[in-house]
């Protein structure tokens, strides 16, 4: 990893200026990365909506699943700690952007 994001705000803003609900960008999503018809996505992202995460922070035990598979000597000294960076998503939770934008 090159360096922690700044401090601030810097790096979220973008995000935290958006003015949609997460169901109209997870649709966007859908039909751009899946080239679905919208109303194919649309129709489908409700029955999905309960089972994603809305703070997909990156697990520990995630991480290190993958790198079990990978020989010990090739990864002598990378543990999960050095490899994920949560921050961003902590400050959006932090900042209220999260409970805003699902309404909480």
């Amino acid at each position: 990893m090159v360096g922690k994001p700044p401090k601030g705000g810097v790096t979220t803003r973008p995000i935290r200026s958006l003015r949609v609900g997460p169901a109209v960008l997870a649709v966007a999503s859908i039909v751009k990365r899946l080239k679905l018809a919208p109303e194919a996505a649309r129709s489908s992202y409700p029955s999905h909506a309960n089972v994603w995460e809305e703070l997909p922070y990156v697990r520990k035990e995630s991480v290190q699943a993958i790198l079990d598979v990978f020989p010990k000597e090739t990864l002598k000294n990378v543990t999960p700690e050095k490899i994920i960076d949560n921050s961003l998503l902590k400050e959006l939770e932090d900042s209220g952007f999260v409970s805003r934008l699902y309404r909480k």
